[in-house]
Protein backbone atom coordinates (compact mmCIF):
# COMPACT_ATOMS: atom_id res chain seq x y z
CA UNK A 1 0.00 0.00 0.00
CA UNK A 2 0.93 2.87 -0.70
CA UNK A 3 1.88 6.21 1.76
CA UNK A 4 0.21 8.36 0.78
CA UNK A 5 -2.58 5.73 0.85
CA UNK A 6 -5.22 7.89 3.61
CA UNK A 7 -5.25 5.51 6.75
CA UNK A 8 -8.87 4.39 7.24
CA UNK A 9 -10.98 2.10 9.53
CA UNK A 10 -10.16 -1.44 9.87
CA UNK A 11 -12.52 -3.97 8.90
CA UNK A 12 -13.86 -6.16 12.06
CA UNK A 13 -16.35 -6.16 14.58
CA UNK A 14 -14.49 -4.52 17.28
CA UNK A 15 -12.81 -2.21 15.70
CA UNK A 16 -16.33 -0.83 14.59
CA UNK A 17 -16.05 1.68 16.97
CA UNK A 18 -13.54 3.73 15.06
CA UNK A 19 -15.98 4.70 12.68
CA UNK A 20 -16.31 7.53 15.41
CA UNK A 21 -13.38 9.36 13.61
CA UNK A 22 -14.44 12.54 14.93
CA UNK A 23 -13.48 11.18 18.46
CA UNK A 24 -10.02 10.34 17.40
CA UNK A 25 -9.68 13.60 15.84
CA UNK A 26 -10.91 15.59 18.67
CA UNK A 27 -8.70 13.08 20.98
CA UNK A 28 -5.20 13.46 19.05
CA UNK A 29 -5.41 17.08 17.49
CA UNK A 30 -2.55 18.29 19.65
CA UNK A 31 0.41 16.77 19.08
CA UNK A 32 2.79 14.74 21.15
CA UNK A 33 5.82 13.32 21.52
CA UNK A 34 6.64 9.80 19.89
CA UNK A 35 6.29 7.14 22.56
CA UNK A 36 9.56 5.85 23.99
CA UNK A 37 10.12 1.83 23.26
CA UNK A 38 8.53 -0.21 26.14
CA UNK A 39 10.40 -2.38 28.15
CA UNK A 40 9.26 -5.96 28.55
CA UNK A 41 8.06 -5.38 32.31
CA UNK A 42 5.92 -2.14 30.64
CA UNK A 43 4.71 -3.95 27.17
CA UNK A 44 0.89 -3.96 28.76
CA UNK A 45 -0.48 -0.65 28.04
CA UNK A 46 -1.68 0.91 30.95
CA UNK A 47 -5.40 1.80 31.23
CA UNK A 48 -6.40 5.92 31.81
CA UNK A 49 -8.32 6.63 34.15
CA UNK A 50 -11.92 7.26 34.03
CA UNK A 51 -15.07 8.65 35.74
CA UNK A 52 -18.15 6.86 34.28
CA UNK A 53 -20.89 9.25 33.11
CA UNK A 54 -23.90 9.48 35.38
CA UNK A 55 -26.57 8.01 33.15
CA UNK A 56 -29.59 9.05 35.09
CA UNK A 57 -30.28 12.02 33.83
CA UNK A 58 -33.69 12.10 32.01
CA UNK A 59 -32.93 15.88 30.42
CA UNK A 60 -33.24 16.58 26.86
CA UNK A 61 -30.51 18.06 25.55
CA UNK A 62 -30.28 17.68 21.87
CA UNK A 63 -32.81 17.37 18.53
CA UNK A 64 -32.95 16.05 15.35
CA UNK A 65 -35.01 15.42 11.97
CA UNK A 66 -36.47 18.83 12.51
CA UNK A 67 -37.43 17.97 16.07
CA UNK A 68 -39.28 14.96 15.70
CA UNK A 69 -35.93 13.09 17.43
CA UNK A 70 -34.82 13.64 20.70
CA UNK A 71 -31.55 13.07 22.63
CA UNK A 72 -31.76 12.45 26.60
CA UNK A 73 -28.84 13.41 28.15
CA UNK A 74 -28.87 9.76 30.59
CA UNK A 75 -28.71 7.99 27.55
CA UNK A 76 -26.42 9.39 25.81
CA UNK A 77 -24.08 9.50 28.79
CA UNK A 78 -24.50 5.49 28.46
CA UNK A 79 -23.46 5.56 24.60
CA UNK A 80 -20.40 7.52 26.20
CA UNK A 81 -19.80 4.73 28.65
CA UNK A 82 -19.95 1.82 26.04
CA UNK A 83 -17.20 3.91 23.90
CA UNK A 84 -14.95 4.41 26.96
CA UNK A 85 -15.19 0.48 27.07
CA UNK A 86 -14.92 -0.44 23.18
CA UNK A 87 -12.00 2.29 22.72
CA UNK A 88 -10.83 2.48 26.19
CA UNK A 89 -7.61 4.93 25.65
CA UNK A 90 -9.97 7.57 24.00
CA UNK A 91 -12.09 7.50 27.39
CA UNK A 92 -10.20 10.58 29.13
CA UNK A 93 -11.31 12.74 25.97
CA UNK A 94 -14.58 12.00 26.01
CA UNK A 95 -15.06 14.93 28.79
CA UNK A 96 -13.72 17.25 26.11
CA UNK A 97 -16.66 19.63 24.75
CA UNK A 98 -15.68 19.42 21.53
CA UNK A 99 -15.67 15.74 21.52
CA UNK A 100 -18.94 15.67 23.09
CA UNK A 101 -20.68 17.73 20.89
CA UNK A 102 -18.97 15.56 17.90
CA UNK A 103 -20.43 12.43 19.65
CA UNK A 104 -23.75 13.61 20.41
CA UNK A 105 -23.73 14.18 16.64
CA UNK A 106 -22.74 10.56 16.34
CA UNK A 107 -25.10 9.11 18.75
CA UNK A 108 -27.70 11.22 17.18
CA UNK A 109 -27.58 9.97 13.77
CA UNK A 110 -27.76 6.19 14.98
CA UNK A 111 -30.82 7.18 15.93
CA UNK A 112 -32.02 8.89 12.89
CA UNK A 113 -31.23 5.62 10.75
CA UNK A 114 -33.06 3.33 13.47
CA UNK A 115 -36.32 5.53 13.08
CA UNK A 116 -36.35 4.78 9.55
CA UNK A 117 -37.02 1.11 9.70
CA UNK A 118 -37.87 0.08 13.76
CA UNK A 119 -38.89 -3.50 12.90
CA UNK A 120 -35.05 -4.09 12.12
CA UNK A 121 -33.11 -3.31 15.17
CA UNK A 122 -33.72 -6.60 16.82
CA UNK A 123 -32.22 -8.66 14.35
CA UNK A 124 -29.03 -5.86 14.33
CA UNK A 125 -28.81 -6.25 18.06
CA UNK A 126 -29.23 -9.83 18.00
CA UNK A 127 -26.26 -10.11 14.81
CA UNK A 128 -24.29 -7.70 17.29
CA UNK A 129 -24.45 -9.59 20.09
CA UNK A 130 -23.51 -13.40 18.12
CA UNK A 131 -20.39 -11.39 17.14
CA UNK A 132 -18.91 -9.80 20.03
CA UNK A 133 -19.31 -13.38 21.89
CA UNK A 134 -16.37 -14.34 19.37
CA UNK A 135 -14.40 -11.52 20.47
CA UNK A 136 -15.37 -11.76 23.94
CA UNK A 137 -12.23 -13.52 25.38
CA UNK A 138 -9.75 -11.08 23.55
CA UNK A 139 -11.22 -8.05 25.23
CA UNK A 140 -11.09 -9.44 28.45
CA UNK A 141 -7.29 -9.99 27.85
CA UNK A 142 -6.88 -6.56 26.43
CA UNK A 143 -8.09 -5.68 29.94
CA UNK A 144 -6.57 -7.79 32.09
CA UNK A 145 -3.32 -7.21 30.39
CA UNK A 146 -3.84 -3.27 30.99
CA UNK A 147 -4.33 -3.98 34.86
CA UNK A 148 -7.48 -4.25 35.55
CA UNK A 149 -8.15 -7.16 38.06
CA UNK A 150 -11.89 -7.85 36.21
CA UNK A 151 -12.53 -11.86 35.65
CA UNK A 152 -15.27 -11.40 33.42
CA UNK A 153 -16.51 -8.65 30.76
CA UNK A 154 -19.47 -7.81 32.75
CA UNK A 155 -17.13 -6.97 35.58
CA UNK A 156 -15.31 -5.19 32.69
CA UNK A 157 -18.27 -3.10 31.50
CA UNK A 158 -19.43 -2.66 35.38
CA UNK A 159 -16.21 -0.55 35.95
CA UNK A 160 -17.01 1.62 32.41
CA UNK A 161 -20.52 2.19 34.04
CA UNK A 162 -21.85 0.29 31.77
CA UNK A 163 -23.85 -3.15 30.91
CA UNK A 164 -24.41 -5.85 28.38
CA UNK A 165 -27.67 -4.59 27.38
CA UNK A 166 -26.14 -1.60 26.86
CA UNK A 167 -23.16 -2.28 24.54
CA UNK A 168 -25.52 -4.99 22.67
CA UNK A 169 -27.80 -2.18 21.56
CA UNK A 170 -25.38 0.63 20.92
CA UNK A 171 -23.55 -2.14 18.99
CA UNK A 172 -26.75 -3.04 17.15
CA UNK A 173 -27.28 0.42 16.06
CA UNK A 174 -23.65 1.19 14.72
CA UNK A 175 -24.19 -1.96 12.22
CA UNK A 176 -27.56 -0.48 11.44
CA UNK A 177 -26.17 2.36 10.44
CA UNK A 178 -23.68 0.94 8.73
CA UNK A 179 -25.89 -0.89 6.69
CA UNK A 180 -28.09 2.07 5.94
CA UNK A 181 -24.49 3.53 4.04
CA UNK A 182 -23.59 0.36 2.80
CA UNK A 183 -27.01 0.09 0.89
CA UNK A 184 -27.84 4.23 0.02
CA UNK A 185 -24.56 5.43 -0.92
CA UNK A 186 -21.47 5.11 -4.02
CA UNK A 187 -17.99 5.83 -4.30
CA UNK A 188 -16.28 6.70 -6.63
CA UNK A 189 -13.59 4.05 -8.45
CA UNK A 190 -10.53 5.02 -10.64
CA UNK A 191 -7.50 3.63 -12.33
CA UNK A 192 -4.71 6.07 -11.97
CA UNK A 193 -0.80 6.71 -13.02
CA UNK A 194 1.57 8.67 -11.24
CA UNK A 195 4.67 9.62 -10.86
CA UNK A 196 5.93 11.07 -7.24
CA UNK A 197 8.62 13.48 -6.38
CA UNK A 198 8.99 13.12 -2.74
CA UNK A 199 10.20 15.49 -0.11
CA UNK A 200 11.64 12.53 2.20
CA UNK A 201 14.00 10.26 0.51
CA UNK A 202 16.33 7.05 1.76
CA UNK A 203 18.64 7.57 4.18
CA UNK A 204 16.92 10.50 5.57
CA UNK A 205 17.97 12.78 2.54
CA UNK A 206 15.36 15.40 1.94
CA UNK A 207 14.52 17.73 -1.07
CA UNK A 208 12.93 21.04 -1.20
CA UNK A 209 9.78 21.87 -2.11
CA UNK A 210 10.92 23.95 -5.13
CA UNK A 211 13.44 21.32 -6.04
CA UNK A 212 10.71 18.92 -6.25
CA UNK A 213 8.18 20.79 -8.18
CA UNK A 214 11.12 21.73 -10.50
CA UNK A 215 11.75 18.02 -11.28
CA UNK A 216 8.17 16.95 -11.14
CA UNK A 217 7.61 19.45 -14.05
CA UNK A 218 10.66 18.22 -15.88
CA UNK A 219 8.89 14.32 -15.73
CA UNK A 220 5.69 15.96 -16.37
CA UNK A 221 7.22 17.96 -19.82
CA UNK A 222 8.80 14.46 -20.82
CA UNK A 223 5.58 12.50 -20.86
CA UNK A 224 4.13 15.94 -22.45
CA UNK A 225 6.19 15.17 -25.28
CA UNK A 226 5.57 11.09 -25.57
CA UNK A 227 7.61 9.79 -22.99
CA UNK A 228 6.29 6.24 -21.89
CA UNK A 229 5.05 6.27 -18.31
CA UNK A 230 6.04 2.88 -17.05
CA UNK A 231 9.77 3.83 -17.90
CA UNK A 232 9.82 7.22 -16.31
CA UNK A 233 7.54 5.97 -13.15
CA UNK A 234 10.67 3.35 -12.55
CA UNK A 235 13.29 5.82 -13.14
CA UNK A 236 12.00 9.36 -11.30
CA UNK A 237 9.35 7.98 -8.99
CA UNK A 238 9.64 8.09 -5.39
CA UNK A 239 6.56 6.05 -4.23
CA UNK A 240 8.40 1.83 -3.65
CA UNK A 241 4.55 0.78 -3.85
CA UNK A 242 4.06 1.64 -7.40
CA UNK A 243 7.34 2.84 -8.98
CA UNK A 244 7.70 -0.99 -10.60
CA UNK A 245 4.32 -1.20 -11.91
CA UNK A 246 3.89 2.46 -14.08
CA UNK A 247 2.82 3.72 -10.92
CA UNK A 248 -0.44 2.47 -10.79
CA UNK A 249 -3.31 2.50 -8.30
CA UNK A 250 -7.15 1.04 -8.85
CA UNK A 251 -9.92 1.47 -6.74
CA UNK A 252 -11.94 3.55 -4.48
CA UNK A 253 -10.79 7.28 -4.00
CA UNK A 254 -11.53 8.23 -0.88
CA UNK A 255 -8.76 6.10 0.20
CA UNK A 256 -6.08 8.45 -0.93
CA UNK A 257 -5.29 11.66 0.67
CA UNK A 258 -7.17 14.47 0.30
CA UNK A 259 -5.39 16.18 -2.75
CA UNK A 260 -4.65 13.29 -4.26
CA UNK A 261 -8.51 12.27 -4.08
CA UNK A 262 -9.36 15.44 -5.50
CA UNK A 263 -7.06 15.00 -8.79
CA UNK A 264 -8.64 11.80 -9.24
CA UNK A 265 -11.92 12.34 -8.88
CA UNK A 266 -11.75 15.62 -11.45
CA UNK A 267 -8.42 15.65 -13.89
CA UNK A 268 -9.65 14.79 -17.48
CA UNK A 269 -9.52 11.24 -18.33
CA UNK A 270 -5.59 10.46 -19.68
CA UNK A 271 -4.54 13.91 -19.12
CA UNK A 272 -1.42 14.47 -17.75
CA UNK A 273 -1.80 16.67 -15.08
CA UNK A 274 0.02 19.27 -13.33
CA UNK A 275 2.30 18.88 -10.24
CA UNK A 276 -0.66 18.22 -7.96
CA UNK A 277 1.15 18.44 -3.95
CA UNK A 278 0.35 16.09 -0.91
CA UNK A 279 1.87 16.14 2.00
CA UNK A 280 4.34 13.99 0.53
CA UNK A 281 5.62 15.69 -2.27
CA UNK A 282 4.57 16.18 -5.78
CA UNK A 283 2.61 13.71 -7.94
CA UNK A 284 2.61 13.85 -12.39
CA UNK A 285 -0.95 12.09 -12.76
CA UNK A 286 -3.11 10.03 -15.58
CA UNK A 287 -6.14 9.33 -14.72
CA UNK A 288 -7.54 6.42 -17.22
CA UNK A 289 -10.75 5.17 -16.08
CA UNK A 290 -13.33 6.76 -13.41
CA UNK A 291 -16.37 5.26 -12.56
CA UNK A 292 -19.47 5.66 -9.80
CA UNK A 293 -19.90 2.61 -8.21
CA UNK A 294 -22.47 1.35 -5.59
CA UNK A 295 -21.03 0.25 -1.90
CA UNK A 296 -23.36 -2.45 -1.60
CA UNK A 297 -21.99 -4.39 -5.01
CA UNK A 298 -18.78 -4.51 -2.85
CA UNK A 299 -18.62 -8.38 -1.66
CA UNK A 300 -15.14 -8.27 0.07
CA UNK A 301 -16.34 -6.98 3.95
CA UNK A 302 -13.07 -5.47 4.48
CA UNK A 303 -12.83 -3.41 1.37
CA UNK A 304 -16.48 -2.04 1.65
CA UNK A 305 -15.75 -0.87 5.11
CA UNK A 306 -12.31 1.04 3.71
CA UNK A 307 -14.18 2.39 0.40
CA UNK A 308 -17.13 3.87 2.76
CA UNK A 309 -15.22 6.12 4.64
CA UNK A 310 -16.06 9.08 2.29
CA UNK A 311 -19.55 8.35 2.27
CA UNK A 312 -19.73 8.32 5.94
CA UNK A 313 -18.04 11.60 6.14
CA UNK A 314 -20.65 13.03 4.14
CA UNK A 315 -23.18 11.32 6.20
CA UNK A 316 -22.24 13.01 9.56
CA UNK A 317 -21.66 16.43 7.53
CA UNK A 318 -25.00 16.51 5.91
CA UNK A 319 -26.75 15.13 9.51
CA UNK A 320 -28.50 18.14 11.39
CA UNK A 321 -28.34 17.82 15.54
CA UNK A 322 -29.82 21.16 17.45
CA UNK A 323 -28.37 21.12 20.76
CA UNK A 324 -30.23 22.31 23.15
Amino acid sequence: MSQFRKRRWIAGFIALALVLSSLVAACTSKKTEPEKKPDAADQAMKLPEFKPFDTKSTKVIAEYDDGKGKVVEGKFNTFLNVVAFLQPQTAPGLADPKAKEEMLKNYASFHFVADKDPSKKGDFVKKAEDNFKKDEPEVLKMYQASGSKAKSVDEVLKERGTTREDLKEILGLLSQREDYIYNNFDYVDAKINHILIGLELPEGKKRTDEEAKKRALEVKQKLDKGGDFKALAKEFSDDPGSKENAGAYEGATGQFVAEFKKAAETLPLNKISDPVKTDYGYHVMKVTERATKKLKDVKDEQKRAQYAGPAFEQFLKDFKVKIL
